[in-house]
Parts: C-alpha cells; structure tokens; sequence
C-alpha cells in the first residue's frame, strides 16, 4: 500500500500506529491529513517549523480558510526567521484567518523541535530537520499531551 494510503487511512481510522515518514513529499502529505484531522474532530492544531517550506506548506493553504469557517484555531510559530519575512500562500491564509495565527518562537534556538499537534490526540514530530524525517501518530495521548504542553510554555512568553 502506497504511503499516502497508509496514512489516510491511519487518519480515518484514528490509528494509534506510530509510523515514519521520510520526505518533504511525505511530511507534505501527513500535515495535510494532520490538518484534516483537525477539521474532522474540531481540535485545534498547533505547527512549530523552521520556516514553512514553500514546497510542503504552499501546497497545503487551501485548507485554512475552512478552520476559520468552522472557528477552529490554528497557531503557528517559526524557529528558524522571523514570521514577518514569510511570504507564501499558506502564510497569507493564515494572515486572513480569523482564527489562525503567526509568530515568531519565542526562543529563536534553532534546535527546537518542528512538530505538528492537534488537540491532545494526534501529532507528527519531526526528527531530522534536513531530510523531514518524522513520526507520527493520530492516536497518542501522551506524547500528543506532551507536545501541546510544550506549546503552552511558549505560546504564554
């Protein structure tokens, strides 16, 4: 079964499989059934990157104009550059949003981990920043509920 497939379905069927991914065509593909996710259940997602690679981000805006339809949150902090000097088509949704924001991590470390996390449930933590590396999961409590307390210790700065 194709990757992609592997995914989706761990997505619809709320899988507590941890699996890898191993290309920015992967990390693509599974932030988008991260943002799907979301949708589905009405949780708020939280993104950490470096700088919201034009080739995995830009392909995924047309989602956030439906978490804004639908009042769910979307929080999102870079690492790597300041927020401001991001132009693409998904940080222009998120500037459009009413429900979405965009900031600058508090700490400009760029050893900080890049994660996706929705609610306290489903999560992709990437491992190896150059190669995209990640696992992943979207049914983990624990880790999920750790990650989003690392959300809430930068997100109050």
């Amino acid at each position: 079964m194709a990757f992609e497939n592997v995914v989706t379905q761990a997505r619809k069927s709320k899988s507590s499989k941890v699996l890898t991914n191993r290309s920015i065509s992967h990390a693509r593909h599974v932030i988008r059934e991260m943002l799907e996710f979301g949708l589905e259940h009405e949780e708020t997602v939280n993104i950490v990157s470096g700088s919201l690679n034009d080739e995995c981000y830009s392909t995924i805006s047309d989602i956030v104009p439906k978490f804004n339809d639908k009042e769910i949150p979307i929080h999102v902090w870079v690492t790597d550059v300041p927020a401001e000097n991001i132009t693409n088509s998904f940080t222009n949704a998120i500037r459009e949003s009413d429900t979405a924001t965009l900031n600058d991590f508090p700490n400009t470390s760029k050893i900080a981990p890049h994660f996706v996390v929705v609610g306290e449930q489903a999560y992709r933590l990437e491992t190896d920043h150059k190669s995209a590396k990640a696992i992943l999961c979207f049914n983990d409590p624990s880790l999920a509920a750790t990650l989003k307390r690392l959300v809430q210790t930068f997100s109050s700065h």
